[in-house]
């Protein structure tokens, strides 16, 4: 229970921090999606179903605050948490080589989620030189933040775990 409320927690304050804190103070529109690293936490260190129903209720969540057509966070998010799944019967879930792929993975995987929906809607192609230049920023700066924040969560939860329940 205590780590289910410190998990949402942790999802409120990215979600503030991607929406409201980063664009105000970085001039990075679309850095990065802070939930999809914990999605991605998720998939590779929670049980199944527990890091199923965290990915659904974080893309019904994003589907939600977001501009984004409805469904592009759900699709992307559930296909990840199952794919990262399958990935760790075949690699270690320590591994940071894996955590930088899977993040990349998941980064494209959104992205081409997010323009063929904009494909789909208005029939005009989206992929100019600008923003396969966000793409790149965005896989570089994932390269770099995946491993830490994955050691960082790691450490939450092994806090957590080692605290005794009051």
């Amino acid at each position: 229970m205590k780590r289910s409320i410190a998990h949402l927690l942790i999802c409120m304050l990215m979600i503030v921090c991607q929406t409201v804190i980063l664009p105000f103070y970085l001039p990075c529109t679309g850095c990065l999606d802070l939930l999809l690293l914990f999605v991605v936490y998720c998939g590779l260190f929670l049980p199944f179903r527990e890091a199923l129903a965290t990915a659904i209720l974080l893309a019904l969540l994003m589907d939600g605050v977001s501009a984004a057509p409805f469904g592009v966070y759900l699709i992307t998010y559930m296909t990840l948490c199952c794919l990262v799944r399958w990935l760790i019967h075949f690699f270690r879930p320590d591994n940071p080589f894996l955590v930088v792929g899977i993040t990349w993975l998941g980064i494209c995987l959104e992205n081409a989620m997010m323009g063929i929906s904009i494909l789909l809607m208005t029939g005009a192609g989206i992929w100019t030189s600008a923003e396969v230049r966000l793409l790149v920023r965005e896989l570089l700066l994932s390269g770099a933040a995946s491993p830490v924040a994955m050691s960082l969560l790691k450490h939450l939860d092994r806090t957590l775990a080692s605290e005794p329940d009051a």
